[in-house]
């Protein structure tokens, strides 16, 4: 702070912002008094939760502290943590009864980083920013200071940051200066990072940077300790350092104990630290503004006494006063020229002082420990000059250029910049000294650095360049150097040789320009890696050159290459091996996939017979594990006998060593595993032989053939099934025509018998019993084939509600059912019948689930089901809303390892004859079929929940007419096909009966004949579909390349998907199923003419 008084001393022009700094400095105490007050007093209580995290934490209370940021923290000459945040921790410590472990740190960045990761625990002296919030908790202030601007004399004075502009401005590396003076790079300001201020300070007194940024109370501690006499406080910026004491976030309980602490200590006690450390006295010195303005003051006065005679007194008391603070001035002048002298003979650098005409120099301690000489012996130049510069010629150059760096120093800024002089020592060693000098007023205060040793570096440092370079290019593989941007700023030879261009067409150049690689994100999650850790080794890339895949194992580190950050990477074009090691791979791959998965079981042994290795299979079926049968007698682990007589039998292995030659197939033979399993199995083997035909072990193979018999019994019982269906397909569709007959006759017989109620009662028994015989066959023909899905817009609480109630008629009564259903309509596109045979489905199996009795939830709500959700789902389902069923038991719930079969086909666990396992796997077929999905949740014990989701349908339900409903009238020509004279003879007569005209075929063959006649006559044509000579499918080809227009109705009883799907792809619009009323057929008529 001394040195500070005087470079104020030494430009009066800045006496203003000294003054600022002067009265914030006070107001920064007097806060700082006033916040420590309203803490001071008693400790708080800390919680039992803190107390208990101290008591049990010991080993976390890790202090890191700067070791050169005087006189805030430093290392003393016994690596002892002194300075003002020293004391305050000790003071933290005192109240808290605790004792932090102190470590001692020279890199800043590495500070932050372990106080991160919370091997830090506590940072003492630090300033709050946006970025270290985010790991670090931060106590209240507890001492400040002002950033300043810090240049060499000729710089100005009075300047803000935005005077920087163009200008080259120091920083130290991660400080919070450096953050603050990133905003202001948009400016034109140079950010120059050095290690710590010590550099910072060095930098600008030789004019390296133009100024340095820091806080003034540790940047007045460095210029006073280091005697830098030709810096000065430019100016003042905007921004206030308030040390705080951070704690790690991994912490949160330290850091509420430490600000408990904190908060305690009085502001006696932070002054007196305070005070201790922190003596910035600020020259008092008045502006010329300030004394114009006294001079104003003064002149108002003196009028006033001209007048006020009394007042004499009073002014001649000022006087005396003047005249104190005066001789106060002296005394401090004297003081400050003192404390001057102390810092010049014990500056760390050599020091030489002299007046303007080159005489009465002075030199310090350091000057003569380094060159040898002292004042005696140098008394001005003239005796400096042969001392120093022996050789006459050498010294003419220093005496010709050293007064026209002065003249030119005076000229402008009063700065003469650093030159290199070799000085010959008083021992006679001869020394590169580096020599700059200020003037100040009439004085020329000179400093020479020692630079020999950083030539010696710079020497060493570029021979290690040089070798470098040459083990650069010599290596036998390529090698390039890259900027943070991914630009080549070197290659060698090889690499140049693998892209095939040359050096200076690579250079500057982006690596995707020459080096494509399809892996964008591994190729930025690369570069982010080596950029974090510093390096990788040993990693592989797929890259494309000249259109050529190449396959490169690399490694790259960071390095430092022309004062900035690159990446240095060496490769191997390792595509010959990875195609040779692909190859192997995939090779060893397929023998293993193939062993591990082929359906065979397979031994391997040696020409003892003794077992050396088992694929998974053999090891399921012989009971053995591998490495357990590996080395035993085959006979050991494989135990054969006849199936029959279960006697021992020769196994296939020993038949190969004996006759050398492969044996074939044996079937018969029963494996009896190690457990006591047994498995009918067919077994060959085979030898392995050398290179020179020498059989050198033998190979087992066999596989189970127990389940021959059942799949035999399961094939004869399916032939048998479908030979049932067959039947029933014929029969049902032979039942279907005469129901047709019945129901259409009784259908036209209404009109005649409504004046006769019996006869009506009467027709109304035939009809009832048609339907429900029709209603009967219709279920013949679902187990006989697939029907066709008719699709409607249905609430689907209606079909739940129905297979409730059909199931209440059977379930036993120790089930009840509670049902809650929605207060609207849950409206979907559905098959009525096929969704309640899908409720009454899983209603059953959840009644069946509870033989005890139980209870049976049934809930039908709406859903939203978002993207993620339908991304997941085994379903096709696309986001948004879903009709949800949930139908859910009280039984004995389903284990988890089966959960995932219970919608396959033919999975049962219930016993022979009581399941066929087709009923959830019919479930799953009719809600995929709607565009839904199935979800099953069990607990064993607890029950099972079943969930059923349908799309909600766009349009309302399709509300059933209460009232009775007319058959509609029509007019057309009607072509009616069907080879069931019963069927045409009703369908003729419902037909004239609504209106139309008709004309009847008895086959396909006939209608195609009638059909190429009268095509253009005929509106309609009403087809069956299983007819003798050519069936429906052929007849509508047929009759469509005649008239590619035509609209037909189906008309069948029995029609299977795969049949009716691409008829409805070839124009096939309505399908009307047999047997078949005059209202339902006068409807479809009408609706297929009209569409």
């Amino acid at each position: 702070m001394d040195q500070t008084s005087r470079v104020s001393a030494a430009d009066n022009k800045s006496g203003a912002i000294r003054w600022l700094i002067l009265l914030f400095l006070l107001i920064t105490i007097s806060w700082s008094q006033v916040t420590a007050a309203a803490g001071s007093g008693e400790l708080p209580s800390l919680t039992a939760e803190e107390k208990q995290w101290l008591a049990q934490n010991p080993d976390k209370l890790k202090l890191w502290f700067n070791d050169s940021y005087p006189p805030i923290e430093y290392a003393d000459e016994n690596n002892e943590f002194v300075g003002l945040g020293a004391d305050v921790i000790a003071l933290v410590e005192q109240k808290l009864g605790q004792k932090f472990k102190k470590i001692r740190s020279n890199d800043w960045n590495e500070h932050l980083a372990a106080l991160k990761k919370g091997t830090c625990a506590v940072a003492p002296t630090i300033i709050e920013n946006a970025e270290r919030s985010e790991y670090a908790f931060f106590t209240t202030s507890y001492t400040q200071a002002p950033v300043i601007i810090i240049g060499a004399q000729s710089l100005g004075s009075g300047l803000t940051i935005k005077d920087l502009s163009g200008k080259k401005v120091a920083v130290v590396s991660g400080f919070a200066t450096e953050s603050y003076m990133r905003g202001f790079q948009a400016n034109g300001i140079e950010i120059v990072l050095v290690k710590d201020v010590s550099e910072g300070l060095r930098s600008v007194a030789f004019g390296q940077v133009d100024a340095f940024i820091e806080n003034l109370a540790v940047a007045s501690y460095y210029i006073s300790h280091h005697g830098i006499t030709n810096l000065k406080v430019a100016g003042i910026t905007d921004y206030v350092f308030e040390w705080r004491i951070a704690v790690s976030k991994k912490y949160p309980l330290l850091f509420s104990s430490v600000q408990k602490a904190l908060d305690n200590v009085s502001p006696e006690e932070l002054s007196t630290v305070q005070n201790k450390w922190i003596t910035l006295k600020i020259d008092r010195g008045m502006s010329p503004e300030a004394l114009r303005n006294l001079k104003f003051v003064g002149i108002f006065i003196i009028s006033l006494m001209v007048g006020l005679a009394l007042i004499s007194v009073f002014l001649k008391h000022s006087l005396n006063e003047k005249i104190t603070s005066l001789e106060e001035a002296h005394k401090q002048l004297a003081t400050s020229e003192a404390r001057f002298r102390s810092l010049f003979m014990h500056a760390p650098l050599p020091l030489m002082e002299m007046d303007r005409n080159w005489q009465n120099i002075c030199v310090n301690k350091s000057f003569t420990d380094t060159f040898g000489y002292s004042n005696e012996e140098i008394k001005s130049l003239d005796d400096w000059w042969p001392l120093a510069y022996p050789d006459e010629e050498y010294r003419k150059i220093g005496q010709t250029r050293w007064p026209i760096a002065i003249k030119d120093a005076v000229a402008t800024n009063n700065v003469i910049s650093p030159q290199e002089f070799s000085v010959t020592c008083k021992n006679g060693e001869v020394k590169n000294v580096l020599i700059g000098a200020s003037i100040l007023e009439d004085k020329i205060l000179g400093t020479l650095y020692d630079v020999g040793e950083l030539k010696k570096t710079q020497e060493k440092l570029l021979k290690s360049l040089q070798c470098f370079e040459a083990l650069f290019e010599l290596t036998p593989f390529p090698c390039i150097i890259c900027d943070l941007n991914g630009c080549y700023l070197m290659a060698n030879q090889h690499f140049c040789e693998l892209v095939g261009k040359s050096r200076e067409a690579i250079i500057g150049q982006p690596m995707s320009s020459i080096e494509q690689t399809k892996y964008i994100d591994q190729t930025k999650e690369i570069m982010d890696e080596i950029l974090r850790s510093g390096d990788v080794t040993n990693r592989e890339m797929t890259v494309s050159i000249q259109g050529k895949k190449h396959y490169m194992l690399f490694a790259s580190k960071v390095i430092d290459w022309n004062g900035q950050k690159a990446i240095l990477t060496a490769s191997v074009d390792i595509s010959e091996r990875r195609q040779a090691e692909e190859a192997l791979r995939q090779s060893e791959e397929n023998l293993r996939i193939t062993l591990k998965s082929i359906g065979d079981a397979v031994i391997a042994t040696d020409t003892q017979g003794k077992v050396t290795r088992m694929n998974p299979v053999a090891q399921r079926l012989t009971g053995w594990q591998s490495d357990e049968a590996a080395g035993r007698p085959l006979p050991e682990v494989f135990n054969v006998v006849n199936a029959g007589s279960r006697k021992p039998v020769e196994n296939s292995v020993s038949r190969v060593l004996a006759t050398g030659e492969y044996v074939g197939l044996a079937k018969n033979s029963l494996l009896i595993a190690r457990d006591g399993k047994e498995y009918l199995i067919a077994d060959s083997g085979a030898p392995i032989k050398s290179d020179i035909g020498e059989i050198t072990g033998v190979v087992l193979v066999f596989r189970d053939v127990t389940e021959e018999l059942a799949v035999q019994e399961q094939l004869r019982q399916s032939q048998k099934m479908d030979a049932i269906g067959q039947l029933a397909g014929g029969v049902a569709h032979d039942f279907n025509n005469m129901l047709g007959g019945i129901i259409g006759a009784a259908d036209l017989l209404e009109k005649w018998l409504k004046e006769s109620p019996e006869a009506s009662k009467l027709w109304r028994m035939i009809i009832d019993t048609a339907e429900r015989a029709a209603s009967l066959n219709s279920k013949l023909l679902s187990f006989a084939r697939k029907q066709p899905v008719n699709y409607s817009t249905i609430d689907i609480q209606q079909p739940v509600k129905d297979a409730i109630s059909l199931l209440k008629r059977t379930v036993d009564r120790r089930i009840k059912i509670e049902a809650g259903f929605s207060d609207g309509q849950l409206h979907v596109d559905g098959d009525f019948s096929h969704l309640q045979s899908a409720f009454l489905n899983i209603l059953i199996n959840a009644a069946q689930a509870m033989p005890e009795g139980g209870t049976i939830y049934v809930n039908a709500r709406t859903v939203e089901l978002d993207a993620y959700y339908c991304r997941s789902s085994q379903f096709r389902i696309t986001p948004g809303n879903y009709a949800e069923v949930e139908i859910r038991d009280t039984g004995c719930g389903i284990p988890r390892e089966l959960l995932p079969h219970i919608f396959e086909p033919f999975f049962t666990t219930k016993s022979v004859g009581k399941g066929t396992g087709l009923g959830l796997a019919a479930v799953f077929g009719i809600v995929q079929q709607h565009g839904g999905a199935l979800n099953a949740y069990s607990e064993v014990g607890t029950g099972t929940s079943i969930h059923v989701l349908i799309p909600i349908a766009t349009e309302d339900a399709t509300e059933c007419e209460k009232a009775e409903q007319t058959p509609v009238r029509g007019s057309g020509t009607i072509l009616v096909v069907d080879d069931e004279e019963i069927i045409r003879s009703n369908t003729e007569a419902m037909l004239r009966d609504l209106g139309y005209e008709v004309i009847l075929a008895e086959n396909g063959v006939s209608a195609l004949a009638i059909f190429r006649e009268k095509f253009d006559d005929i509106d309609l044509v009403i087809l069956d579909m299983v007819m003798p000579e050519m069936n429906g499918k052929e007849c509508f080809a047929a009759m469509k390349e005649l008239q590619p227009e035509l609209k037909v109705v189906i008309a069948s009883g029995f029609v299977r998907d795969e049949d009716l799907e691409p008829m409805k792809l070839a124009g096939v619009k309505s399908f009307i199923h047999k047997p078949f009323r005059s209202l339902t057929l006068s409807q479809i008529v009408h609706d297929t003419l009209h569409s």
